[in-house]
């Protein structure tokens, strides 16, 4: 029982925020096909679910 009464590592206050823009590699596929499409027309066709 005493375990979970142990003040809690500094570690565990640590936290990164991040992006998913800064996951993707500059010369990654994806950003190439992200340029070359548009896909706004998905957000119009799925805009009534």
């Amino acid at each position: 029982m005493t375990a979970m009464l142990k003040e809690p590592s500094p570690h565990q206050y640590q936290f990164e925020t991040i992006t998913l823009d800064e996951l993707v590699p500059d010369d990654h596929l994806v950003r190439q096909i992200d340029a070359a499409i548009d896909f706004e027309f998905i957000r119009e066709a799925v805009a009534h679910l």
